[in-house]
Order: C-alpha cells, then sequence, then structure tokens
C-alpha cells in the first residue's frame, strides 16, 4: 500500500523522526507498513544499505506473515534465503548490492517490455486502487513507531486524478531511469534482455515472465557469489 506508507512517512515527520526503510525500496522492497524510527542525520547516513541485523528483521516480519519484497524481487529474495548465509554486515552489504543489481535488470526488462507495446500487461502489477483511501493515525509510540490506524475509502474527484497520476508517473520514471547511463553498476548484457524479452513474447504472461526473472537470479548469485 504505496499511499499509506507514504503517510505514515509524514506522520513520523510530524512527531520530529526519519522513518527508516529497514528493506530500501531501492533494493526491491516492499513498500512497508512499518518503519524503525530513527534520527533524519542518522538515516541519511545509513542510505540504502542493509545491516545484518535488518536482513534479520526482515525475515523475522515475513515469518510474521508481512510482505517483504516486490512480486518480481521475489526469485532472488527465495533463493538468497535458501543458498546464501547472511552471518554478518559484510554478508549484508554485499547482499545489498547483489540486489540493486538485480533490481536494475528487472526495470530494464520492465522497459524493454514497455518498449515492445506490453504496457497494459504491466498496468496489472501496479495497485492505483490504494489512492482512494484515506488514513488516520492514533496511538502512535516516538520509540517504536507502531500505531493505530483508521483507514477509510473515498470517492472524491482528486481520488480518481491521483490513481490515474500514479499509474502515468509510474511509466514516466521507468522512462527517466533508462535514459539515466551513469548508474554505477554494471553495464548488463544487451543480448541476455534481448533474449529474455524474446522468451517472454512466447508466453506474454506473469508465469513466464517469473520464469525470466528466476533465470536471471541464478545468473546474478552466480556471478556475485
Amino acid at each position: 500500500d504505496w499511499k499509506l506508507s507514504a503517510w505514515l512517512m509524514k506522520e513520523f515527520n510530524k512527531h520530529g523522526l526519519s522513518a527508516d526503510h529497514v528493506g530500501p525500496i531501492s533494493l526491491g522492497f516492499s513498500n512497508p507498513s512499518s518503519f524503525n524510527p530513527m534520527s533524519a542525520r542518522d538515516n541519511s547516513a545509513k542510505g540504502n544499505r542493509l545491516t545484518l541485523a535488518d536482513f534479520n528483521q526482515l525475515i523475522k516480519e515475513e515469518e510474521n506473515g508481512d510482505k517483504i519484497v516486490s512480486w518480481h524481487v521475489e526469485p532472488l529474495w527465495n533463493k538468497v534465503k535458501s543458498k546464501i548465509k547472511i552471518q554478518s554486515n559484510a554478508d549484508a552489504k554485499k547482499l545489498s548490492k547483489l540486489m540493486r543489481v538485480n533490481l536494475h535488470y528487472n526495470l530494464v526488462i520492465f522497459y524493454e517490455l514497455y518498449s515492445n507495446g506490453f504496457e497494459n500487461f504491466l498496468k496489472t502489477f501496479l495497485n492505483p486502487n490504494y489512492a482512494f483511501y484515506t488514513h488516520k493515525f492514533n496511538k502512535f509510540n516516538k520509540k517504536t513507531g507502531e500505531y493505530e490506524v483508521l483507514s477509510k475509502k473515498g470517492s472524491i474527484t482528486q481520488y480518481e486524478n491521483n490513481a490515474k497520476r500514479y499509474v502515468r508517473k509510474s511509466f514516466e520514471y521507468l522512462i527517466k531511469y533508462k535514459k539515466i547511463e551513469n548508474r554505477k553498476l554494471d553495464n548488463i548484457s544487451e543480448k541476455k534482455i534481448k533474449d529474455f524479452i524474446e522468451q517472454f513474447k512466447l508466453q506474454p504472461n506473469k508465469d513466464n515472465l517469473l520464469k525470466i526473472l528466476d533465470k536471471n537470479a541464478d545468473y546474478l548469485i552466480e556471478k556475485y557469489y
């Protein structure tokens, strides 16, 4: 729920706190329904690096039923949990690099799908419906970041416009991402991306796309571990 997450961040700010994404969005983690309270200075210094404590917290939250990673990152995340031992901050830092490169591949693949006429297919993974809800936070705990929330669905024109804007901006940012050349990441194989797209065209559905992302996850784990 991207809107709940955004409004919750504002709630942290109202209490003089910065909301720490335990699992950074820039690594492919989901919009969280909870944050760790931090000072703005400490949160800025941490950046988008995972620590061992972060990894262990994410595993615990997932075991409790929380959605930790975005659907397209699950192939890599599930392999990491079964194949790679994360036992130190150095391991967590290495995992951060792996997840960042994986997300980079995914976004480039999504851009190529968009460019090849699969915009409507990609729209099925967006969630503009969250724009129609408002959230009121009660009993906010400054020490833990815990809260109670009252969510209510509305139907005003502003919500409909926000939903349309969310979809439009999603594709605008995808195009913008592809245009930025220097990302301080290893160059991805254009041939590999092209092969992925051709494989997808044979069966243009989510199951086939997940198979492609799963195959790429194997490639990246072998390359970086």
